[in-house]
């Protein structure tokens, strides 16, 4: 997965399904701390409690729709 947007000639930071520590998102909608986050249909980042949701992390503080957040990687299921 992408973690930033290069422009032509720079350097792409890419997140692996194994990595860890925390990495950034932009947020297809609000989001409380610690929300779990899963994928909308544009691959943004969204707060889901929906049982059996891939979750890719735990947003690390409050976010708003269209913010850049950082979060914690996990790789499960809700």
């Amino acid at each position: 997965m992408l973690d930033n947007s290069p422009r032509l000639g720079q350097t792409a930071d890419v997140v692996l399904a194994n990595g860890v520590g925390s990495f950034k998102v932009k947020l297809g909608a609000n989001a409380s701390a610690g929300a779990f986050l899963t994928a909308n249909g544009d691959g943004e980042a969204i707060g889901t409690t929906t049982t059996g949701n891939r979750v890719i992390g735990r947003l690390v503080r409050a976010g708003v729709e269209n913010e850049i957040a950082e979060y914690i990687k996990h790789n499960e299921k809700y």
